[in-house]
C-alpha cells in the first residue's frame, strides 16, 4: 500500500484506520482491509433523524442522541445516555444513510472521558496529598509551639524555685553570722576605784613634794 493509503484493522465494521503505516502485526490483528480508492466510503453528511441508527442498535441505546453529544463534548450527558455500554460494533454507522461514522465519534468521546477522569483522579490524588502534607504541618507547628510553651513554663518554674532558694540560703547565712557588737567595757568595781583613788593621791603628794623643795 501507498504511504497514503488508508489501512482498516479489525473488519469494516468494528475496525479503526490506522494513523501510519509503520506498525508491527500482532497477534490480535485480524481483517485487515486495504481499500481501494472507488471503494472509499462516501463524503459524511448532515443527520437527517430517520432513527435508522435507534433501530440497529444491539444495545438498545440512542446513537443519534451519542453522536450529538460526542460532537458537542458533553461528557456528562454521554454517560447518562450509557455510552461505554456501546459494544462497538458499527451496525449504526452502517445503516445510516448520511455516511456518518458513529463509532469514530464514540471511541473519541470514549477516551475524551477517560482521559479527564484520569486527570481529575490524578488532581484529587495530589490534592489529598497536599492537604495532608498541610495537616502534617500544622501538627508538627503544633507540636513545636506546645514544646515551647512547656519548656518557657518549665524555664519559668526553675527561676522562681532558684529564687525562692537563694533567699532562703540568706537568711540561713544572716542567722549564724553574729550581730556586730560595741567594744565591752570592763565594769567598774569598788576595788579598781580604790586603786584610782589611790593612785590620784599619790600624784598629788608627789605634786606637793615637788613644790616645797622648789620653795626652799
Amino acid at each position: 500500500p501507498q504511504a497514503h493509503q488508508k489501512i482498516i484493522i479489525g473488519g469494516p465494521m468494528m475496525g479503526y484506520t490506522l494513523p501510519a503505516l509503520d506498525v508491527p502485526v500482532v497477534k490480535a490483528t485480524n481483517c485487515i482491509l486495504v481499500p481501494q480508492a472507488a471503494q472509499a466510503a462516501a463524503p459524511e453528511m448532515n443527520c437527517i433523524r430517520c432513527s435508522a441508527c435507534v433501530d440497529a442498535c444491539p444495545a438498545n441505546l440512542l446513537p443519534q442522541q451519542l453522536y450529538w453529544f460526542a460532537k458537542g463534548g458533553d461528557h456528562q450527558k454521554s454517560k447518562d445516555y450509557h455510552l461505554f455500554d456501546c459494544i462497538e460494533c458499527g451496525c449504526c454507522a452502517y445503516v445510516c444513510p448520511s455516511n456518518i461514522p458513529l463509532v469514530q465519534y464514540y471511541r473519541v468521546e470514549k477516551a475524551q472521558i477517560q482521559q479527564s477522569e484520569q486527570e481529575a483522579k490524578q488532581a484529587k490524588i495530589a490534592k489529598d496529598k497536599f492537604e495532608a502534607r498541610q495537616a502534617r504541618l500544622e501538627a508538627a507547628k503544633q507540636a513545636r509551639r506546645q514544646r515551647q510553651e512547656r519548656s518557657n513554663k518549665e524555664r519559668t518554674t526553675t527561676s522562681a524555685q532558684q529564687d525562692l532558694i537563694a533567699a532562703a540560703i540568706a537568711r540561713a547565712k544572716a542567722k549564724k553570722s553574729p550581730a556586730p557588737t560595741e567594744a565591752a567595757v570592763p565594769p567598774a568595781t569598788p576595788d579598781r576605784n580604790e586603786r584610782l583613788q589611790a593612785a590620784l593621791e599619790r600624784a598629788k603628794a608627789k605634786q606637793k613634794r615637788n613644790s616645797r623643795d622648789e620653795d626652799s
